[in-house]
């Protein structure tokens, strides 16, 4: 028989705390600017701790990276007017800036997808057809109905 009485806190707990280990979240590396390190922080945070370890830290970095260049190129193509566009000099300048972001954007994409970070990555089938599904009834119902 167990003992009597009223139970402790410990007992009437859920969690076992003699074996709860708290998995700390990965810190950005000191060799990223303080953009990048900002960048690496919101990813690290928007996640559960354990969904990254060290191994991904590179990737990570890389991502950050060309997140921070894709903002830079889109501050400089946010500078330009429309009146410098009517020369030949200024479009040539907005052409060279729409392919660097260009180049950064599927540099981004690609990193997405190799850390699962895409929505297509962290969506389940089985609620997606849920979803459409009362999606798609939602619209077949007349607003009289």
């Amino acid at each position: 028989m167990g003992a009597r009485g009223p139970k402790s806190k410990n007992e009437l707990s859920l969690i076992d705390n003699s074996t709860t280990q708290i998995q700390q979240r990965i810190a950005p590396p000191a060799d990223l600017t303080k953009n990048e390190q900002s960048i690496f922080q919101d990813l690290v945070n928007q996640l559960p701790a354990s969904w990254f370890n060290k191994t991904h830290i590179s990737m990570m970095c890389q991502y950050c990276r060309h997140v921070s260049t894709s903002q830079m190129i889109a501050y400089q193509l946010q500078q330009l007017t429309a009146q410098q566009l009517l020369n030949e000099e200024g479009l040539t300048r907005f052409d060279k800036l729409s392919k660097m972001q260009e180049r950064e954007t599927r540099a981004i994409t690609t990193l997405m997808r190799s850390m699962r970070l895409t929505h297509q990555a962290t969506y389940d089938h089985k609620t997606s057809h849920t979803a459409k599904h009362a999606a798609g009834q939602a619209i077949d119902k007349k607003p009289w109905e």
